[in-house]
C-alpha cells in the first residue's frame, strides 16, 4: 500500500451527519445510532508547489524535492491512487484519528 508522503500541507475535516434524525415537534428530536463508522472527508491545501524542469532536455523532473513541493510528484501520486485506491495518510499532530 502506498503512503502519502507530502507533509507540507494544511488539512480540514468535514464530519458527516451520522445516524437518522427526525423532528417530532415540541422541540423533540430523535436521533438513531449510526449503522456504520463515520466516513470523514479530508480537504488538503497546498501552497508553494512547483514544477521542476530538467536543464538537459526540458522534461519535468518528479524526483527533485519530491516530498516537499514537487507538483509532478504529487500529480503522479494522484494518477496512481485516484479517489478509489487505499493509501496510508498520517493525520497531523493534534488531529483526532
Amino acid at each position: 500500500m502506498d503512503t502519502f508522503n507530502f507533509p507540507y500541507h494544511r488539512v480540514s475535516t468535514k464530519e458527516p451527519a451520522n445516524g437518522f434524525q427526525i423532528s417530532f415537534g415540541n422541540g423533540y428530536t430523535f436521533t438513531s445510532d449510526p449503522e456504520a463508522p463515520d466516513q470523514r472527508v479530508f480537504t488538503l491545501y497546498f501552497t508553494g508547489l512547483q514544477w521542476y524542469v530538467s536543464d538537459a532536455d526540458g522534461s519535468i523532473n518528479a524526483t527533485k524535492n519530491a516530498s516537499i513541493n514537487n507538483m509532478m510528484a504529487l500529480y503522479n501520486f494522484y494518477k496512481t491512487q485516484r479517489l478509489n485506491k487505499t493509501f496510508v495518510y498520517s493525520c497531523p499532530k493534534g488531529m483526532p484519528s
